[in-house]
């Protein structure tokens, strides 16, 4: 695997096992993990920040540093662009939702858009972060979310309304991880000078610390 000829800002499998790569290049690779030989997909016209599957209908999202999130149809053969998601800020993480309904756009200044993949329109924007979103998570149910953000929060949004969040964190969260058989959620943290792992046992109703590692 040494295709990659400049920094990897994001990486994502999907369900058949292929690795899907971005790099500093502004290429997008197919990597192959039985030859670990890598197919070039496309480039785009910016950097991509963020990549995300929909396991529901094989739809690639990208979201690029100028501010726009590409929809990317994955084929056998390659890629083909089936449309865009327009914007200025840019877009610093992608997630598709469990049900591959919707798609949720973290962005530079802070702010959350959900995108409608029915109507392929924004249906809902969220604000409560000061700074940029640095990942995204759903529940298993899709009921909820989590975002963690460089202002040092990290946000637990009820779906069914919008308007409800709960702060779980304030130190700067990284990212998380949603482990899919257990409710638990590792989100990694940044001190000034340490890192740190917070592992979170979750109902998807409230979010508590349970433990924390160097």
């Amino acid at each position: 695997m040494n295709a990659l000829q400049t920094a990897l800002w994001t990486l994502v499998f999907d369900a058949q096992g292929y690795l899907y790569t971005a790099s500093g290049d502004k290429n997008i690779l197919r990597w192959n993990m039985r030859s670990y030989e890598s197919t070039p997909l496309i480039k785009t016209e910016a950097m991509v920040n963020s990549l995300s599957i929909n396991s529901k209908n094989g739809v690639m999202a990208a979201g690029l540093a100028n501010g726009e999130v590409l929809l990317l149809k994955i084929l056998d053969t390659g890629v083909t662009t089936t449309g865009k998601v327009s914007g200025v800020n840019p877009v610093t993480k992608v997630k598709f939702n469990t049900a591959g309904s919707m798609l949720a756009i973290g962005k530079e200044d802070g702010s959350i858009v959900l995108w409608d993949v029915a109507s392929s329109e924004i249906s809902q924007s969220l604000t409560g972060h000061r700074a940029m979103v640095s990942d995204l998570r759903f529940s298993p149910d899709d009921l909820f979310l989590l975002s963690a953000s460089y202002d040092g929060t990290s946000m637990f949004w009820n779906m069914k309304s919008i308007n409800e969040r709960q702060v779980v964190l304030r130190i700067t969260v990284v990212g998380c991880f949603r482990q899919a058989s257990t409710p638990m959620v590792v989100i990694s943290l940044q001190r000034t000078h340490s890192a740190a792992c917070a592992i979170f046992h979750s109902t998807w109703n409230s979010i508590q610390p349970i433990s924390a590692v160097r």
